[in-house]
C-alpha cells in the first residue's frame, strides 16, 4: 500500500511539473496572439477574404507577426548588447529559479 501511495504521489508531482510549464506557455502565447491581433487587424482588412482553410486571416497574420517579431528578437539576441542582456537576465532573474 505504501508503494502505491508513493507511486501516486510521484506521478502526480511529475505530471504537475510537466503541465505547469506547458500551461504557462499556452497562456503567454494566448496573450501574445491577442497583442499581435491588434497589429494584424488593419493588415488583414486589406485582404479580399476573411478566412483561409477555415482559419481567420487575422489569426494567420497575427501568427506571422509573432514569427517576424521572434526572428527580429533572435537577430537582436545575436548582437553584443543582446548577448549581455540575455546573460544578465539569466544570471539575475532566472538564476534564482530552481532547476534552471
Amino acid at each position: 500500500m505504501a508503494a502505491l501511495k508513493e507511486f501516486l504521489k510521484t506521478t502526480i508531482i511529475g505530471g504537475l511539473m510537466f503541465l505547469v510549464p506547458v500551461i504557462l506557455i499556452v497562456v503567454i502565447l494566448g496573450h501574445a496572439m491577442r497583442l499581435a491581433a491588434k497589429i494584424a487587424v488593419p493588415i488583414a482588412e486589406k485582404f479580399a477574404t476573411t478566412q483561409v482553410a477555415g482559419v481567420a486571416v487575422v489569426t494567420i497574420v497575427a501568427a506571422l507577426v509573432l514569427l517576424v517579431l521572434s526572428f527580429l528578437a533572435g537577430l537582436a539576441a545575436r548582437t553584443g548588447p543582446g548577448r549581455r542582456l540575455s546573460r544578465w537576465f539569466e544570471d539575475s532573474l532566472l538564476g534564482s529559479l530552481p532547476q534552471y
